[in-house]
């Protein structure tokens, strides 16, 4: 189980990695990189992400890094970057891991990942960002604690 989700985290890793073009992996967030962060994705309130906005912005990220067709849908095959499952044993277990992720993440086994499995997949690692608990993610919770790869399931 453990392992499972640990796959799964690092499958969203990448995707919200990639909706922060500024951030580097392994470099703490300034300021700056959360105020461009913050502006381009908060619409409720102008200085803060809420749970949603915060989703949006994995889905943005895993979209641009993934969707090789340009059909808003994350399939396995573009996850993987395979079609089908290699001959390699152990490459096969880590396909293996990652199907078995990713069918937890398809909420009603569409065979897809769509951008309310992503926003829903998120809001574990926003409740592991809101230092405060308030629903908001603020400037300073924001480069308190990114990047942080564990926290993004």
């Amino acid at each position: 189980m453990r392992a499972t989700l640990g796959l799964a985290a690092i499958l969203l890793v990448g995707a919200s990695l990639a909706g922060c073009q500024t951030i580097q992996p392994g470099t703490p967030a300034s300021y700056a990189d959360c105020d461009k962060l913050i502006a381009q994705y908060a619409h409720v309130r102008p200085d803060r992400l809420n749970p949603q906005e915060w989703g949006l912005r994995n889905w943005d990220g895993m979209r641009s890094a993934f969707d090789r067709n340009g059909d808003q849908r994350l399939d396995l095959a573009e996850l993987a970057h395979r079609t089908q499952p290699p001959a390699d044993r152990w490459e096969r277990k880590g396909y293996e891991a990652q199907a078995r992720n990713f069918r937890k993440l398809d909420r009603g086994n569409k065979g897809y990942l769509d951008r309310d499995d992503i926003v829903v997949a998120a809001r574990g690692a926003f409740r592991n960002r809101d230092r405060d608990r308030d629903d908001w993610l603020t400037r300073d919770e924001c480069a308190a604690t990114l990047p942080h790869p564990i926290d993004f399931v």
